[in-house]
């Protein structure tokens, strides 16, 4: 688990695309960052 601040924009962003591909906001952004690092 990790706490991290962001902008409320960039996190409004975050969780119109979770909810767009059905899944929750958490499980999103640590897939986009899994994708990012191991790219």
């Amino acid at each position: 688990m990790i706490n991290m601040r962001i902008p409320e924009a960039l996190l409004d962003a975050l969780k119109e695309k979770a909810q767009a591909k059905g899944i929750p906001y958490k499980r999103y952004v640590g897939e986009a960052l899994e994708k990012s690092v191991l790219r």
